[in-house]
């Protein structure tokens, strides 16, 4: 159940933050396992999903695993795992 829930909340504000800075993308199962570059996310904006996310879940990644996220589903697995 918290799996999910962190799923969504990870999704809704990658949506968000996609919409604020001018970003189409379309979120999707395939879209989650994409590269964020192919999805046209560079890694600026990568790093924001993430301190976004960790502020709204309370939770921190990591340091050494930020650069090894490289697409949506990576992304939530982390949030997961930690």
């Amino acid at each position: 159940m918290l799996e999910k829930n962190i799923e969504k909340i990870v999704i809704e504000k990658i949506r968000e933050l996609c919409k604020k800075h001018n970003v189409n993308i379309t979120l999707d199962d395939k879209s989650k396992n994409r590269q964020f570059k192919d999805l046209g996310i560079d890694s600026l904006l990568v790093l924001t999903f993430i301190v976004e996310i960790e502020k709204e879940l309370g939770k921190k990644l990591p340091d050494e695993i930020l650069l090894k996220i490289n697409t949506i589903s990576e992304l939530i697995e982390e949030f997961e795992k930690h």
